[in-house]
């Protein structure tokens, strides 16, 4: 199902490669409408396109180093909650 609200200017050349139009909707439509973010959305495109591609392997790369970068941001964030916890936390046994 294309997304009507993506206009194609008059004159403007869209390309729309065979890897872009495989099944029954484009990547991009799937991860807007997951709302995924930057990096989660280069994961799920890179995975999604890499079998109808001329080199698989560099799509698959390309994807492990969107999720490499998305899983250390998560680590950091869960570090950071951890140890401001810790930091808020008092000791008031001895009170």
């Amino acid at each position: 199902m294309k997304n009507k609200n993506w206009k194609v200017f008059e004159g403007e050349a869209v390309d729309h490669p065979q890897h872009y139009n495989t099944g029954k909707i484009e990547v991009i439509e799937a991860i807007v409408d997951w709302g995924l973010d930057f990096r989660s959305g280069n994961v799920v495109k890179y995975v999604a396109r890499h079998q109808h591609k001329d080199n698989p392997l560099q799509d698959l790369k390309k994807a492990k180093w969107y999720l490499e970068h998305l899983i250390e941001q998560l680590e950091n964030t869960q570090e950071k909650k951890q140890t401001s916890k810790k930091a808020g936390e008092y000791d008031i046994s001895n009170v």
